[in-house]
């Protein structure tokens, strides 16, 4: 069974905050309006980076780094592949999210 842990982007303070815990210590430190939570897939990138929903990821090919984004959906999926059927602990580099790094996603292959 894998880990359920969340990070928050916060829409005004322009940030992101690790490990938040659901319940009183998220409404006491947020306004919920304000922020976004985003879930751990339960996966790791190649160099042990705990990849949440929202995160963009190269995934590592003959051919070159292809660009993918993280949705989770009604599984663990990215552009309709399944993740845990990709070998993402030696092909896959999480350098990015939808938040800290918007400009990757006009290079996310189709």
């Amino acid at each position: 069974m894998r880990e359920i842990k969340f990070r928050a982007w916060h829409k005004e303070k322009e940030c992101m905050f690790d490990d938040v815990k659901i319940g009183e210590s998220l409404n006491t430190c947020f306004e919920s309006n304000n922020v976004i939570l985003m879930q751990f897939i339960g996966l790791q990138d190649s160099t042990g980076i705990d990849i949440y929903d929202g995160d963009i990821l190269a995934i590592l090919t003959d051919s070159g780094p292809i660009l993918h984004l993280v949705e989770f959906t009604t599984g663990i999926h990215y552009n309709g592949w399944n993740l845990t059927h990709l070998d993402l602990e030696n092909h896959a580099l999480l350098i990015g999210n939808i938040y800290l790094t918007p400009e990757l996603l006009e290079k996310i292959n189709p």
